[in-house]
């Protein structure tokens, strides 16, 4: 099967003054489920799936000091995936919320601060990429998409299997770009960065080799122009890039990214 995966251009004020405010409820138990998925994910469908899941974690009394524990409040736009990791608390809220939480959020993000790029999309004549380049579902706006992972990765990192306790794959860095780059592929795209509530992998600098649906990393806006200049020297100095046919997607939306002042977040198995 694997997974389908993409890369989202998102209006930062919108998730964090909306989206993730109200998803920060939710985990307080200052609202509920049902409220959350009605006012945030729109496609008919999605919502009466992520409804559907509320059964499973209606009635669970998620701990009071969930939030403080990871050191989450609204002034933050950074939380470090790691955080999440060595939080006894936090996995005691993926044991009440597992799979029904990444998948609201995936969706509500997608449903509620995605954004279309503005102008013409220059791969909508090609019948193979743009299936990779908008979302399947609503709202279909412009997305860098691709199939089991963002495969140019593996010119700059070493991608390692493990088995236990789930599958995942690390990647180790192979040296060959500067460490601003590395450090912003691994924002984006390696599980150094997520939400409160999300599923992370057991270690930093991997992705899950399973295809359920979860945040795997994301850019402010601030951040989103650095990794155009650096996309562009690596395409430069490393053509093997182009052995992955999606990479000028991935080029593109983030270039358009960057003009419109937009962030970016990666999901699994979201496309």
């Amino acid at each position: 099967m694997g997974s389908y995966d993409c890369v989202i251009p998102i209006s930062w004020p919108l998730l964090k003054g909306e989206v993730l405010p109200a998803w920060s409820e939710v985990l307080k138990g200052q609202r509920t489920c049902v409220s959350f998925c009605n006012e945030f994910i729109h496609g008919h469908d999605d919502r009466l799936i992520a409804i559907s899941w509320c059964d499973e974690v209606k009635g669970m009394r998620l701990p009071s000091n969930y939030l403080e524990s990871i050191g989450w409040s609204s002034e933050i736009d950074i939380l470090s995936a790691d955080r999440l990791r060595d939080s006894s608390v936090h996995r005691s809220v993926q044991q009440a919320i597992q799979g029904w939480g990444d998948y609201a959020l995936c969706q509500a993000i997608q449903s509620s601060a995605s954004v279309e790029l503005s102008g013409i999309d220059p791969f909508v004549e090609d019948r193979h990429i743009s299936y990779y380049g908008s979302l399947c579902d609503l709202p279909k706006v412009q997305v860098a998409g691709t199939k089991n992972g963002f495969q140019f990765l593996e010119v700059f990192f070493t991608r390692v299997y493990h088995r236990y306790p789930n599958p995942f794959y690390t990647f180790i860095n192979k040296g060959r770009i500067n460490d601003e780059v590395v450090e912003l592929l691994g924002a984006l795209f390696l599980s150094l960065r997520s939400f409160p509530g999300c599923t992370v992998t057991e270690e930093a600098w991997s992705w899950p080799a399973y295809d359920d649906c979860r945040i795997q990393g994301y850019l402010s806006p601030d951040e989103v122009p650095l990794l155009v200049r650096h996309l562009v020297e690596i395409a430069s100095l490393h053509p093997e890039v182009y052995e992955d046919e999606l990479f000028p997607l991935l080029q593109n939306r983030v270039q358009r990214a960057a003009e419109e002042g937009l962030g970016l977040v990666t999901m699994v198995d979201s496309l």
